[in-house]
């Protein structure tokens, strides 16, 4: 999703695919520094080159679902 039609969505969560980046690179951006989930901390990374098996993808998984379970409803709904 681009940079500018994130600001569409208020969620209570953003995954962000890992590039090298941290996270504060990507929260600096001025349309998503204003979303729920960013004001609320709720943006985690996951890696997209995950290694095409069941370990690789359990691994994936695993951290999915951490950061689920971490998050809290921040929109309201």
């Amino acid at each position: 999703m681009s940079q500018e039609a994130i600001g569409k969505y208020q969620t209570d969560m953003i995954m962000n695919s890992y590039r090298g980046d941290p996270v504060e690179t990507f929260t600096a951006i001025p349309t998503v520094a204003t979303l729920p989930a960013a004001r609320a901390g709720q943006i985690f990374t996951w890696n997209q080159d995950f290694i095409a098996s069941y370990q690789g993808l359990s691994s994936i998984l695993d951290g999915l679902t951490e950061a689920v379970t971490a998050s809290e409803i921040v929109t309201g709904s």
